[in-house]
């Protein structure tokens, strides 16, 4: 679906937008392509503004549009490790975001410029490439050329992306390596002289620009490319750190917060990269007659740039994926090797079509043929790599400076210089990563629990360091999927790889939806779960693929005590003849209480009033530091003899946002509050991680 780029005649605006009702003109400068969501973005002054579209057939770049509507606030992030979306649009400029209740009041037609040209000529492309290619990797072909991802497979995507070479799918300075290399081959084939040879490069990477949306990571890599060619042209060598250290100096005296851009820091790391391989690389050819000799073949020479590209690529991106994601696929390299060479070639390919198709067809299906053939062999290498074993290799907790040795170290490596010290400096860096990583190990733990924020739901990760315990898992269903959006990326965020124990609180939707997919992507040792006859789809498909996980299913009963680490779980309901009697499924909810040296829980799951009336009579059991507030804080919940047994420094209530249930009710909240709790909305404060140390217990929502 579309995103439309939209620019104000007013520059001269400079302040906040305002939200709520507005009027804006705007004018069109780009449109994009989106799978689920059709967007503009007007530039408002220098702010820009995202709008939600259905239908843009009749909108062009350079025309005029007046929208009505009202305006909100891009989002952060409401879980720890949750894709920051409203630091995305923020990157990009975007300050606001319309409603979907707006209407576009008047469209002026604009009249034709380079951005109208490039447009027509990018959509012309994309045609093409789906008549050359077809089913089913015509999407996958304008990904790779143009950048433009809404036709390529859900499934090819995720493969992609569990192999860490998803990145071939967004045009950046990868392509723009191998649209250099590819230019600077065809201008030596052609026999050009210097100054035509720089001229032919530097159009060609300003049309390359053009036709994949002129994107900012684009620009940056073109710039980066151009400074390379005008160094080779004027016969100087410019060392790439210069390149990159210039390029980056001026990008961000324009725009200082670029800094913090992943695609700012993607951009320049791969072209920096690819440039110091290729310099090393060119060293190392020049005092090696067998690399001389190989380079003296087309192909050969193709292979081999294409190869040291890759590497490049992978070695100048390292750090921030590291740093960000926090780990790393571990056929990552041995992909890309294989890969990008493909991927290169595909472009060639998808270039080529698009410039020859419209003069004749015969060579367009001759090429069609040659491209389905390099991205089958991207999408089938792609299958069986992801079938190994051992798939991602963690980062997460090292810190910044052993990363950073570890980098040196491997640009120490890939030195090819004649440097008596390479060797020496790269044990130092190994010493003292090794130093940085046991230092890490030998950390005490700190112990935490995380009340993550999955709208009308629950989900809450207990962490002690050693043992990882999940108490449900959200909702999943009509397009919403919390496991996959918020557990699944937290789990990511703090490096868990397996879970010891989940507890599956009942069976109903929103607290066990989102394990479905957990239990695709993370080891779970045992699940507990209620002995009840409860029948839905979607339960049937967990306990499935708790059988295919090799899980042990556990069904616990009062009085049952369970140790991991200095965690001690204590079951205080249900027995299984009472969660068999009861017709409210919320009643036969796992109630356990949890304790961690001076420091109690109690979670109780969606109980309610029958369900808390026998709870009451345990007494001196129920009474805890925190208490996670049975059924989303319902009126039929928290009857009074168990808020006074209870009686908790701090009650955390799971909810959705402007729910269509009421909940949490006034009354029950403000009955936690008499009671001299206090009480904590994931609507309003977003995720409630609640840390446990040597200096006692901290409390920190996601939203203050």
């Amino acid at each position: 679906m579309p995103i439309l780029v939209l620019q104000t005649g007013d520059s001269q605006n400079n302040s906040a937008l305002p939200t709520g009702e507005v009027l804006i003109e705007a004018k069109v400068e780009d449109i994009q392509k989106k799978r689920n969501s059709d967007y503009i973005i007007l530039d408002a002054g220098k702010k820009r503004v995202l709008l939600q579209m259905t239908d843009t057939l009749s909108i062009l770049p350079g025309d005029t549009l007046i929208i009505r509507g009202k305006l909100k606030m891009p989002q952060s992030p409401r879980n720890p490790g949750e894709f920051d979306y409203g630091g995305y649009l923020q990157s990009q400029g975007i300050q606001a975001i319309f409603h979907r209740d707006f209407s576009i009041m008047e469209i002026i037609e604009g009249r034709s410029s380079v951005n109208r040209w490039f447009f027509m000529m990018r959509k012309g492309i994309h045609y093409r490439l789906t008549e050359a290619v077809g089913h089913p990797y015509a999407g996958l072909a304008a990904g790779l050329l143009l950048g433009e991802k809404s036709g390529i497979q859900v499934e090819m995507k995720e493969q992609f992306r569990q192999l860490g070479i998803i990145h071939i799918l967004a045009v950046s300075g990868l392509h723009v390596g191998f649209v250099l290399l590819v230019l600077t081959v065809l201008a030596k084939i052609a026999v050009l002289p210097k100054l035509y040879r720089f001229l032919f490069i530097t159009s060609g990477l300003l049309f390359y620009l053009g036709i994949s949306g002129g994107a900012i990571s684009v620009m940056r890599a073109v710039s980066m490319a151009i400074l390379y060619t005008y160094g080779n042209f004027r016969e100087k060598e410019i060392l790439p750190w210069s390149i990159v250290g210039f390029t980056a100096f001026i990008f961000l005296l324009i725009d200082p917060s670029q800094l913090f851009s992943l695609s700012f820091q993607l951009s320049f790391g791969a072209v920096g990269g690819i440039l110091f391989m290729l310099a090393q690389f060119r060293k190392l050819t020049e005092n090696n007659k067998w690399l001389q000799s190989l380079r003296s073949h087309t192909s050969f020479r193709w292979l081999m740039d294409a190869l040291v590209v890759s590497f490049g690529a992978q070695l100048g991106t390292f750090l921030p994926i590291a740093l960000i994601f926090g780990e790393i696929p571990v056929w990552a390299f041995a992909a890309n090797l294989v890969i990008i060479p493909l991927a290169g070639l595909a472009v060639v390919t998808a270039l080529i079509i698009s410039l020859t198709l419209p003069i004749t067809t015969v060579l367009g299906d001759i090429y069609g043929q040659a491209l389905w053939g390099e991205l089958f062999l991207m999408d089938k290498v792609s299958l069986f790599m992801n079938h190994l074993p051992v798939q991602m290799i963690s980062f997460h907790g090292w810190g910044v400076f052993p990363l950073i040795i570890l980098f040196v170290g491997m640009i120490a490596l890939a030195s090819v210089s004649q440097n008596r010290y390479r060797f020496r400096s790269m044990l130092v860096c190994l010493l003292l990563g090794n130093f940085f990583i046991w230092t890490h190990i030998l950390e005490s733990p700190q112990f935490t629990v995380t009340f993550l924020d999955v709208g009308q739901g629950d989900a809450c990760v207990i962490e002690d360091g050693e043992y990882t315990i999940l108490v449900d898992a959200g909702y999943a269903g009509f397009g919403k999927d919390y496991g996959k959006r918020v557990v699944l990326p937290y789990l990511k965020h703090k490096g868990i790889d397996k879970i010891d124990l989940m507890v599956m609180t009942h069976p109903h939707a929103d607290h066990i939806g989102g394990l479905e997919i957990v239990l695709k992507k993370i080891t779970i040792r045992e699940i507990w779960d209620t002995h009840n006859d409860f029948e839905s789809s979607v339960y049937d498909r967990i306990l499935a693929g708790a059988e295919q996980n090799k899980s042990t299913i556990r069904y616990p009963q009062p009085g049952d005590i369970y140790q991991l680490g200095e965690m001690k779980l204590t079951i205080l309901y249900p027995d299984s003849a009472i969660a068999m009697s009861m017709k409210n499924i919320n009643n036969s909810s796992i109630v356990f209480r949890l304790d961690y040296k001076d420091h109690s829980f109690l979670f109780i799951g969606d109980a309610e009033m029958q369900a808390e009336r026998i709870l009451a009579n345990l007494d001196s059991l129920l009474n805890v530091d925190v208490l996670k507030v049975g059924h989303h804080g319902s009126s039929t919940s928290s009857i009074m003899s168990m808020v006074n047994h209870v009686s908790p420094k701090y009650a955390v209530i799971s909810v959705g946002k402007n729910n269509r249930y009421g909940h949490p009710s006034e009354n029950i909240v403000q009955r936690w509050v008499d009671i001299g709790a206090e009480v904590f909305r994931s609507d309003e404060s977003g995720a409630v991680i609640i840390a446990v140390d040597g200096e006692g217990m901290s409390i920190n929502p996601m939203i203050p």
